[in-house]
């Protein structure tokens, strides 16, 4: 009986050993069939690989014009926003339609054929890894170098369609700004031609004359002061005014009237010689006296014709020796005088002036507030229009705002030999489940025992 429960344990042990062996080899014939069939009949392919990364620094440039202004640009770095990564965008522009398409026909296959490249982002860099599959080493190279080169020209007209769109907008605004600077250059030309203000500095000139003029007005009334001062010091010496030291000159210095005085000297010695001899009634002393009456006569006349003088006690009073000291007192009274009316004439000259330039002064003042305000206009219309110029060419120059620039850091490869790689994973994969197949029936073999273990347990 013993022997018969035995041996039926035994054939039903060797039945599910049996199940369970067949259960295994259907599962591994499902796994390693197709995998023998890709491994065996896949057809042979080649991988060519490229990459491109992209500078990350941002640039930016300034212009100073002398007298106009200033202008500026600054491009941020590409990866200076968080919410847009360049790579992101590079790589869907890559595998756009229009790309492709024009890879391919660079390649001389269909769109279809040449198919999507495999494009990697390499985290934490700025590289872009490309990869791309194919029969033959040669097309897998031509694909390589076709998305490249179709790559890099799409970039290029998308630069390029920005460079352009930006230009038609700027060149809107520079008509704005030079229509600007143009009206204001008319107003400015019309005020000029209309007034006799040319530039605001004939005003700041006007004010510098009237200063300088002050100033040479006060020099000359210092100056008249001064001779004023020596004049009254010689008159006071000579006990004389001004007028009978012009009279003293004028007669020493005419001959017709030293001739009647020289006259009127000898007729005086005469007389003294005469009357010495005879007495008054004599009649020769009498004939003296007539001439000397005569000589008096003439040299008053000859004196009244061009001085003050009204008698002889006058005359006896001025007519000095021409040698002595008293002729060079009159004479440096005379040159003093000259000179204080000299002074005096230009300080009225001075006065007649200041008064003819602040006249022209307080004409001057609105209009050259007015040339100011119309220049300073033009000037700011002018640095406007100058400025959004120069900032226009600078962003122009740089093309790289919106699409940064790119560099090929690995050239598109030729493939040496097939890729293999993707056999030898085929094959990894079946052996690892086999295991997990063989795994799996080994617990559903236990499963009794670990439903009663863990019931036990519990």
């Amino acid at each position: 009986m013993l022997k018969n429960n035995k041996d039926d344990r035994n054939r039903k042990r060797n039945r599910r050993i049996a199940r369970y062996l067949i259960l295994y080899i259907l599962n591994l014939g499902l796994i390693w069939t197709p995998i023998m069939g890709y491994v065996m009949y896949a057809p042979v392919t080649y991988k060519s690989t490229w990459s491109l990364i992209l500078p990350g620094s941002g640039t930016g440039s300034n212009v100073n014009l002398d007298n106009l202004g200033q202008a500026s640009t600054s491009v941020a770095s590409a990866y200076a926003s968080t919410s847009v990564d360049p790579k992101v965008n590079y790589k869907a522009i890559a595998m756009s339609n229009p790309v492709i398409k024009r890879a391919a026909e660079y390649a001389a296959i269909t769109p279809s054929e040449f198919g999507k490249p495999v494009i990697k982002l390499v985290d934490q860099t700025a590289i872009i890894e490309f990869t791309h599959v194919a029969n033959s080493a040669e097309l897998a190279h031509a694909k390589s170098s076709s998305l490249l080169d179709a790559f890099t020209e799409e970039l290029d007209n998308l630069r390029d369609n920005e460079v352009q769109t930006r230009r038609d907008g700027s060149l809107s605004s520079m008509s704005v700004y030079r229509e600007n600077v143009r009206l204001a250059q008319d107003a400015l030309l019309d005020f000029k031609t209309n007034s006799n203000l040319v530039s605001a500095e004939q005003f700041n000139t006007l004010s510098s004359n009237i200063e300088d003029i002050l100033r040479q007005q006060t020099e000359a009334k210092v100056e008249a002061s001064s001779l004023d001062a020596q004049l009254n010091e010689f008159l006071n010496s000579l006990n004389i005014g001004v007028r009978q030291a012009v009279d003293a000159i004028r007669l020493q210095n005419d001959p017709i009237f030293q001739s009647h005085l020289l006259a009127l000297s000898e007729v005086n010695k005469e007389l003294v010689d005469n009357m010495a001899i005879w007495g008054n009634k004599h009649p020769k002393v009498r004939m003296v006296r007539a001439r000397e009456l005569e000589s008096r006569q003439a040299l008053l006349r000859r004196a009244r014709e061009f001085t003050t003088i009204n008698d002889m006690a006058d005359i006896g009073a001025l007519v000095v020796n021409g040698g002595s000291e008293s002729a060079t007192l009159y004479r440096t009274v005379i040159e003093l005088l000259a000179a204080k009316t000299a002074a005096k004439t230009r300080i009225n000259t001075y006065d007649e002036q200041i008064t003819e330039l602040e006249k022209r002064l307080k004409e001057h003042a609105l209009s050259t507030a007015k040339l100011e305000d119309l220049e300073r206009s033009h000037q700011v219309a002018t640095a406007v229009f100058v400025s959004a110029l120069a900032k226009t060419d600078l962003g122009r120059s740089d093309i790289y705002a919106s699409y940064p620039m790119t560099q090929i850091l690995v050239a598109p490869t030729l493939p040496q030999e097939p890729e293999k790689l993707f056999k030898v994973f085929a094959i990894l994969g079946a052996f690892a489940g086999s295991l997990f197949i063989l795994a799996a029936l080994f617990v559903m073999w236990k499963r009794s025992q670990l439903i009663h273990r863990i019931l036990k347990k519990n």
